[in-house]
């Protein structure tokens, strides 16, 4: 039971230690996540900046537009306004003037979390602890096993020929009869 211990601590240690390593590398606040998360952040500043740019433009028509009266009559002109006395002329076959378009931004989808689920990790986690402690349970068995084995002598191993190593048996023999 001794021999126990260790190896269930080894599978504990290797479930927390499995555990650790998925959470960080994918987890759901792991790296993959977080180089995700990077880039989205990347992507909504490139676009907060381009809407900056089109607020400051913005900014300097309506300050132009409320001061300047050509710029009044030019924009009035523009929506098909005309001041008393002039007459709208349509040329047929020449392309109108272009209104810019103006946008509110790129729209960033809604990414789902990249990475693994919690619980997925969990899973892999637990599943090599068993296995370790599986793996260590039958290095157990196996080893007790091997301890109960007769241990089997080397052949022409006796008593008389132990205190000579080295000679071959017949001459153990001649040696034993000699004396």
């Amino acid at each position: 039971m001794l021999r126990l211990a260790p190896r269930a601590l080894f599978a504990a240690w290797l479930g927390l230690a499995v555990y650790s390593l998925l959470s960080v590398a994918f987890g759901p606040g792991g790296l993959v996540a977080a180089q995700s998360i990077s880039s989205t952040i990347d992507a909504m500043r490139s676009n907060i900046a381009s809407l900056g740019e089109l607020n400051a433009e913005l900014s300097a028509d309506i300050a132009s537009l409320q001061s300047d009266p050509d710029r009044i009559q030019l924009e009035a002109r523009s929506l098909g306004w005309l001041a008393k006395g002039e007459t709208e002329i349509v040329i047929s076959g020449y392309p109108a003037k272009t209104d810019r378009r103006l946008s509110a931004g790129k729209v960033l989808p809604l990414s789902k979390p990249v990475g693994l689920p919690d619980s997925a990790i969990k899973a892999a986690s637990l599943s090599s602890a068993f296995l370790g402690l599986i793996l260590g349970l039958l290095r157990v068995g196996s080893e007790g096993k091997a301890s109960r084995r007769p241990k089997r002598e080397k052949r022409g191993s006796s008593p008389a020929d132990q205190g000579q190593p080295g000679l071959s048996r017949k001459v153990k023999a001649a040696n034993s009869l000699a004396s």
